[in-house]
Protein backbone atom coordinates (compact mmCIF):
# COMPACT_ATOMS: atom_id res chain seq x y z
CA UNK A 1 0.00 0.00 0.00
CA UNK A 2 1.28 3.45 -0.92
CA UNK A 3 0.36 5.54 2.09
CA UNK A 4 -1.32 8.87 1.51
CA UNK A 5 -3.40 11.18 3.67
CA UNK A 6 -6.54 9.48 2.38
CA UNK A 7 -5.23 6.02 3.30
CA UNK A 8 -4.29 7.12 6.82
CA UNK A 9 -7.69 8.75 7.27
CA UNK A 10 -9.43 5.57 6.15
CA UNK A 11 -7.41 3.50 8.64
CA UNK A 12 -8.20 5.89 11.50
CA UNK A 13 -11.88 5.80 10.54
CA UNK A 14 -11.75 1.99 10.57
CA UNK A 15 -10.84 2.16 14.26
CA UNK A 16 -13.99 4.21 14.84
CA UNK A 17 -16.13 1.67 12.98
CA UNK A 18 -14.59 -1.29 14.80
CA UNK A 19 -16.73 -3.38 17.15
CA UNK A 20 -14.05 -2.83 19.80
CA UNK A 21 -12.72 0.70 19.17
CA UNK A 22 -9.28 1.54 20.58
CA UNK A 23 -8.89 5.32 20.70
CA UNK A 24 -5.29 5.02 21.85
CA UNK A 25 -4.38 2.94 18.79
CA UNK A 26 -6.21 5.34 16.46
CA UNK A 27 -4.28 8.26 17.94
CA UNK A 28 -1.00 6.32 17.74
CA UNK A 29 -1.59 5.90 13.99
CA UNK A 30 -2.42 9.58 13.67
CA UNK A 31 0.72 10.58 15.60
CA UNK A 32 2.84 8.34 13.37
CA UNK A 33 1.31 10.05 10.33
CA UNK A 34 1.98 13.49 11.82
CA UNK A 35 5.55 12.63 12.82
CA UNK A 36 6.31 11.13 9.39
CA UNK A 37 5.11 14.29 7.69
CA UNK A 38 7.15 16.54 9.94
CA UNK A 39 10.29 14.43 9.44
CA UNK A 40 10.00 14.11 5.66
CA UNK A 41 7.98 17.13 4.60
CA UNK A 42 6.01 14.82 2.30
CA UNK A 43 2.77 16.67 1.53
CA UNK A 44 1.12 13.44 0.37
CA UNK A 45 0.93 12.22 3.97
CA UNK A 46 0.23 15.53 5.66
CA UNK A 47 -2.72 15.28 8.05
CA UNK A 48 -5.71 17.41 7.06
CA UNK A 49 -8.68 18.67 9.07
CA UNK A 50 -10.43 15.34 8.48
CA UNK A 51 -7.51 13.50 10.09
CA UNK A 52 -7.85 15.53 13.28
CA UNK A 53 -11.62 15.10 13.25
CA UNK A 54 -11.43 11.32 12.81
CA UNK A 55 -9.18 10.73 15.79
CA UNK A 56 -11.33 13.06 17.91
CA UNK A 57 -14.43 11.06 16.93
CA UNK A 58 -12.88 7.77 18.04
CA UNK A 59 -12.40 9.18 21.53
CA UNK A 60 -15.77 10.96 21.48
CA UNK A 61 -17.88 7.90 20.72
CA UNK A 62 -16.41 6.02 23.69
CA UNK A 63 -17.71 8.61 26.13
CA UNK A 64 -16.44 9.13 29.66
CA UNK A 65 -14.62 12.01 31.27
CA UNK A 66 -11.11 10.99 30.29
CA UNK A 67 -12.06 10.59 26.63
CA UNK A 68 -13.86 13.93 26.65
CA UNK A 69 -10.77 15.52 28.15
CA UNK A 70 -8.63 14.03 25.40
CA UNK A 71 -10.96 15.32 22.67
CA UNK A 72 -10.75 18.83 24.13
CA UNK A 73 -6.95 18.59 24.27
CA UNK A 74 -6.75 17.55 20.61
CA UNK A 75 -9.18 20.33 19.66
CA UNK A 76 -7.01 22.87 21.48
CA UNK A 77 -3.91 21.44 19.76
CA UNK A 78 -5.27 21.75 16.22
CA UNK A 79 -6.68 25.22 16.97
CA UNK A 80 -3.31 26.41 18.22
CA UNK A 81 -1.54 24.91 15.20
CA UNK A 82 -3.91 26.74 12.87
CA UNK A 83 -3.40 30.00 14.73
CA UNK A 84 0.37 29.48 14.35
CA UNK A 85 0.15 29.25 10.56
CA UNK A 86 -1.06 25.74 9.63
CA UNK A 87 -3.76 26.89 7.21
CA UNK A 88 -4.66 23.31 6.20
CA UNK A 89 -5.71 22.57 9.79
CA UNK A 90 -8.36 25.24 10.07
CA UNK A 91 -10.98 23.81 12.48
CA UNK A 92 -14.06 23.12 10.36
CA UNK A 93 -17.54 21.70 10.91
CA UNK A 94 -16.15 18.14 11.18
CA UNK A 95 -13.77 19.10 13.96
CA UNK A 96 -16.42 21.13 15.79
CA UNK A 97 -18.88 18.28 15.24
CA UNK A 98 -16.48 15.84 16.90
CA UNK A 99 -16.29 18.15 19.90
CA UNK A 100 -20.10 18.37 20.08
CA UNK A 101 -20.28 14.56 19.86
CA UNK A 102 -17.83 14.30 22.74
CA UNK A 103 -19.87 16.67 24.87
CA UNK A 104 -22.97 14.63 24.06
CA UNK A 105 -21.41 11.28 24.97
CA UNK A 106 -19.96 12.66 28.22
CA UNK A 107 -23.35 12.84 29.92
CA UNK A 108 -22.66 15.65 32.40
CA UNK A 109 -25.17 18.50 32.53
CA UNK A 110 -22.53 21.18 31.95
CA UNK A 111 -21.38 19.41 28.78
CA UNK A 112 -24.92 19.12 27.44
CA UNK A 113 -25.08 22.90 27.73
CA UNK A 114 -21.68 23.23 26.05
CA UNK A 115 -22.92 21.14 23.10
CA UNK A 116 -25.85 23.53 22.60
CA UNK A 117 -23.68 26.64 22.91
CA UNK A 118 -21.11 25.29 20.48
CA UNK A 119 -23.76 24.46 17.87
CA UNK A 120 -25.23 27.93 18.31
CA UNK A 121 -21.77 29.46 17.89
CA UNK A 122 -21.24 27.51 14.65
CA UNK A 123 -24.53 28.76 13.21
CA UNK A 124 -23.81 32.38 14.17
CA UNK A 125 -20.30 32.31 12.74
CA UNK A 126 -21.48 30.61 9.55
CA UNK A 127 -24.18 33.22 9.06
CA UNK A 128 -21.55 35.91 9.67
CA UNK A 129 -19.53 34.58 6.72
CA UNK A 130 -17.35 31.74 8.06
CA UNK A 131 -18.60 29.19 5.53
CA UNK A 132 -16.25 26.44 6.72
CA UNK A 133 -18.30 26.26 9.94
CA UNK A 134 -21.60 25.39 8.28
CA UNK A 135 -22.97 22.75 10.67
CA UNK A 136 -23.83 19.41 9.09
CA UNK A 137 -26.74 17.20 10.10
CA UNK A 138 -24.36 15.21 12.32
CA UNK A 139 -23.78 18.31 14.47
CA UNK A 140 -27.51 18.55 15.14
CA UNK A 141 -27.79 14.81 15.79
CA UNK A 142 -24.94 14.94 18.33
CA UNK A 143 -26.45 17.99 20.04
CA UNK A 144 -29.82 16.19 20.30
CA UNK A 145 -28.18 12.99 21.56
CA UNK A 146 -26.57 15.09 24.28
CA UNK A 147 -30.06 15.77 25.67
CA UNK A 148 -30.96 12.12 26.32
CA UNK A 149 -30.35 12.33 30.07
CA UNK A 150 -31.67 15.86 30.51
CA UNK A 151 -34.91 16.50 32.38
CA UNK A 152 -36.18 18.69 29.55
CA UNK A 153 -34.34 16.74 26.85
CA UNK A 154 -37.40 16.16 24.64
CA UNK A 155 -38.30 19.84 24.61
CA UNK A 156 -34.74 20.83 23.76
CA UNK A 157 -34.60 18.16 21.04
CA UNK A 158 -37.76 19.58 19.45
CA UNK A 159 -36.26 23.08 19.50
CA UNK A 160 -33.11 21.77 17.79
CA UNK A 161 -35.17 19.88 15.21
CA UNK A 162 -37.17 23.03 14.42
CA UNK A 163 -33.90 24.98 14.22
CA UNK A 164 -32.53 22.54 11.64
CA UNK A 165 -35.77 22.65 9.63
CA UNK A 166 -35.53 26.45 9.50
CA UNK A 167 -31.81 26.33 8.71
CA UNK A 168 -32.16 23.77 5.88
CA UNK A 169 -33.44 26.15 3.20
CA UNK A 170 -31.86 27.79 0.19
CA UNK A 171 -28.14 26.99 -0.01
CA UNK A 172 -28.55 24.70 3.02
CA UNK A 173 -31.40 22.63 1.57
CA UNK A 174 -29.16 19.55 1.57
CA UNK A 175 -29.19 19.61 5.39
CA UNK A 176 -32.87 18.77 5.80
CA UNK A 177 -33.68 16.33 8.61
CA UNK A 178 -33.93 12.64 7.84
CA UNK A 179 -35.86 9.73 9.31
CA UNK A 180 -32.94 8.99 11.62
CA UNK A 181 -33.17 12.43 13.22
CA UNK A 182 -36.95 12.35 13.55
CA UNK A 183 -36.79 8.91 15.15
CA UNK A 184 -34.20 10.17 17.62
CA UNK A 185 -36.51 13.01 18.69
CA UNK A 186 -39.41 10.54 18.97
CA UNK A 187 -37.33 8.37 21.33
CA UNK A 188 -36.55 11.34 23.54
CA UNK A 189 -40.25 12.15 23.67
CA UNK A 190 -41.03 8.59 24.75
CA UNK A 191 -38.64 8.90 27.71
CA UNK A 192 -39.88 12.24 29.04
CA UNK A 193 -42.41 12.79 31.86
CA UNK A 194 -44.79 15.08 29.97
CA UNK A 195 -48.42 13.99 30.24
CA UNK A 196 -49.04 14.91 26.60
CA UNK A 197 -45.92 13.28 25.18
CA UNK A 198 -47.92 10.74 23.15
CA UNK A 199 -49.88 13.58 21.54
CA UNK A 200 -46.65 15.37 20.68
CA UNK A 201 -45.07 12.19 19.33
CA UNK A 202 -48.13 11.44 17.23
CA UNK A 203 -48.01 14.96 15.80
CA UNK A 204 -44.37 14.47 14.83
CA UNK A 205 -45.20 11.12 13.22
CA UNK A 206 -47.89 12.88 11.19
CA UNK A 207 -45.30 15.37 10.01
CA UNK A 208 -43.04 12.50 8.92
CA UNK A 209 -45.91 10.90 7.01
CA UNK A 210 -46.71 14.13 5.17
CA UNK A 211 -43.07 14.86 4.36
CA UNK A 212 -42.55 11.27 3.29
CA UNK A 213 -45.06 11.73 0.49
CA UNK A 214 -42.54 13.90 -1.36
CA UNK A 215 -39.26 12.93 0.34
CA UNK A 216 -38.57 9.24 1.00
CA UNK A 217 -35.72 10.16 3.39
CA UNK A 218 -38.31 11.42 5.90
CA UNK A 219 -40.83 8.60 5.48
CA UNK A 220 -41.45 6.86 8.83
CA UNK A 221 -40.48 3.24 9.29
CA UNK A 222 -41.80 0.62 11.69
CA UNK A 223 -39.52 1.95 14.43
CA UNK A 224 -41.23 5.35 14.16
CA UNK A 225 -44.62 3.75 14.72
CA UNK A 226 -43.34 1.49 17.51
CA UNK A 227 -41.91 4.45 19.39
CA UNK A 228 -45.27 6.23 19.28
CA UNK A 229 -47.01 3.05 20.50
CA UNK A 230 -44.55 2.78 23.38
CA UNK A 231 -45.08 6.44 24.21
CA UNK A 232 -48.81 5.74 24.49
CA UNK A 233 -48.17 2.84 26.89
CA UNK A 234 -45.79 4.57 29.30
CA UNK A 235 -47.02 7.73 30.97
CA UNK A 236 -46.61 9.61 34.27
CA UNK A 237 -48.70 8.28 37.15
CA UNK A 238 -50.63 11.55 37.47
CA UNK A 239 -51.71 11.65 33.81
CA UNK A 240 -55.23 12.97 33.29
CA UNK A 241 -57.82 10.34 32.30
CA UNK A 242 -58.84 12.35 29.24
CA UNK A 243 -55.26 12.20 27.98
CA UNK A 244 -55.15 8.44 28.59
CA UNK A 245 -58.23 8.10 26.40
CA UNK A 246 -56.40 10.01 23.67
CA UNK A 247 -53.37 7.73 24.13
CA UNK A 248 -55.55 4.71 23.46
CA UNK A 249 -57.11 6.34 20.42
CA UNK A 250 -53.64 7.09 19.04
CA UNK A 251 -52.46 3.52 19.67
CA UNK A 252 -55.49 2.00 17.96
CA UNK A 253 -55.16 4.31 14.96
CA UNK A 254 -51.45 3.63 14.52
CA UNK A 255 -51.64 -0.16 14.81
CA UNK A 256 -54.48 -0.14 12.27
CA UNK A 257 -52.31 1.91 9.90
CA UNK A 258 -49.44 -0.54 10.27
CA UNK A 259 -51.62 -3.60 9.71
CA UNK A 260 -53.21 -2.12 6.57
CA UNK A 261 -50.12 -0.44 5.09
CA UNK A 262 -48.57 -1.68 1.86
CA UNK A 263 -45.19 -0.14 2.64
CA UNK A 264 -44.62 -0.31 6.42
CA UNK A 265 -45.46 -3.60 8.10
CA UNK A 266 -45.71 -4.30 11.84
CA UNK A 267 -43.02 -6.36 13.52
CA UNK A 268 -43.12 -8.25 16.82
CA UNK A 269 -42.39 -5.05 18.76
CA UNK A 270 -45.43 -3.41 17.16
CA UNK A 271 -47.72 -6.14 18.46
CA UNK A 272 -46.02 -6.23 21.86
CA UNK A 273 -46.26 -2.45 22.26
CA UNK A 274 -49.93 -2.31 21.30
CA UNK A 275 -50.85 -5.19 23.61
CA UNK A 276 -48.93 -3.39 26.36
CA UNK A 277 -51.02 -0.30 25.63
CA UNK A 278 -54.15 -2.40 26.15
CA UNK A 279 -52.91 -3.69 29.50
CA UNK A 280 -52.37 -0.13 30.73
CA UNK A 281 -55.19 1.77 29.03
CA UNK A 282 -58.18 -0.62 28.91
CA UNK A 283 -59.78 -1.82 32.17
CA UNK A 284 -59.74 -5.55 32.88
CA UNK A 285 -62.72 -7.32 31.37
CA UNK A 286 -64.32 -8.74 28.26
CA UNK A 287 -63.57 -5.71 26.09
CA UNK A 288 -59.84 -5.86 26.83
CA UNK A 289 -59.75 -9.61 26.27
CA UNK A 290 -61.46 -9.17 22.91
CA UNK A 291 -58.98 -6.55 21.69
CA UNK A 292 -55.92 -8.30 23.12
CA UNK A 293 -57.01 -11.72 21.85
CA UNK A 294 -57.59 -10.37 18.36
CA UNK A 295 -54.18 -8.70 18.22
CA UNK A 296 -52.38 -11.77 19.58
CA UNK A 297 -54.07 -13.90 16.90
CA UNK A 298 -52.87 -11.45 14.26
CA UNK A 299 -49.33 -11.78 15.64
CA UNK A 300 -49.63 -15.57 15.49
CA UNK A 301 -50.92 -15.50 11.91
CA UNK A 302 -48.02 -13.20 10.95
CA UNK A 303 -45.43 -15.48 12.56
CA UNK A 304 -44.38 -12.67 14.90
CA UNK A 305 -44.85 -14.06 18.42
CA UNK A 306 -41.61 -13.15 20.19
CA UNK A 307 -40.76 -13.12 23.88
CA UNK A 308 -41.88 -9.48 24.01
CA UNK A 309 -45.26 -10.35 22.51
CA UNK A 310 -45.75 -13.29 24.87
CA UNK A 311 -44.88 -11.35 28.03
CA UNK A 312 -47.10 -8.42 26.97
CA UNK A 313 -49.94 -10.84 26.25
CA UNK A 314 -49.53 -12.44 29.68
CA UNK A 315 -49.89 -9.01 31.34
CA UNK A 316 -52.89 -7.95 29.27
CA UNK A 317 -54.97 -11.09 28.87
CA UNK A 318 -57.13 -12.59 31.59
CA UNK A 319 -55.85 -15.88 33.00
CA UNK A 320 -58.73 -17.68 31.33
CA UNK A 321 -57.94 -16.21 27.90
CA UNK A 322 -54.23 -16.91 28.26
CA UNK A 323 -54.82 -20.55 29.20
CA UNK A 324 -57.37 -21.02 26.43
CA UNK A 325 -54.92 -19.67 23.87
CA UNK A 326 -51.73 -21.36 25.06
CA UNK A 327 -52.88 -24.31 27.17
CA UNK A 328 -51.12 -23.12 30.32
CA UNK A 329 -50.96 -20.12 32.59
CA UNK A 330 -47.19 -20.37 32.97
CA UNK A 331 -45.23 -18.37 30.37
CA UNK A 332 -42.10 -20.40 31.12
CA UNK A 333 -43.72 -23.67 30.06
CA UNK A 334 -45.39 -22.33 26.92
CA UNK A 335 -44.45 -24.09 23.70
CA UNK A 336 -44.90 -21.75 20.75
CA UNK A 337 -45.49 -23.43 17.39
CA UNK A 338 -42.88 -22.63 14.77
CA UNK A 339 -45.48 -21.04 12.49
CA UNK A 340 -46.25 -18.47 15.20
CA UNK A 341 -42.66 -17.25 15.49
CA UNK A 342 -41.08 -17.95 12.10
CA UNK A 343 -40.79 -14.29 11.09
CA UNK A 344 -39.36 -12.93 14.33
CA UNK A 345 -36.06 -11.19 13.63
CA UNK A 346 -35.29 -9.69 17.04
CA UNK A 347 -32.95 -11.12 19.65
CA UNK A 348 -35.97 -11.64 21.87
CA UNK A 349 -37.26 -14.56 19.79
CA UNK A 350 -38.49 -17.72 21.48
CA UNK A 351 -36.37 -20.82 21.05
Amino acid sequence: IYFTTEVYNALIKAHRRSKTPRPDQAEALFRYMLRSFRETGNERIKPDAKSWAQVMKVYAQEGGRENTKRVIEIFDEVTEAYENGEEDWKPDANIYGALIKSYGCDGRHSYREKALRLLGEMIERYQAGEKHLRPNVGCFIHAIQAQQRATNGAETAEVLLNMLEEFAVGENADLKPSKRLYNLVLRLMSWCDDQEKAIRADKLLNKMIEMGKTDSACKPDVNSYNTVLNTCAFFPTNTDKAILTINLQIAVARIKELCSSDTVKPDDNSYASFIRCCSRLIPTGAKRDAVVGSMFKRACDSGLVSGHVLSSYRMAASRQLFEETLGTGDTHSVVIPYEWKKNVLTLNSIA
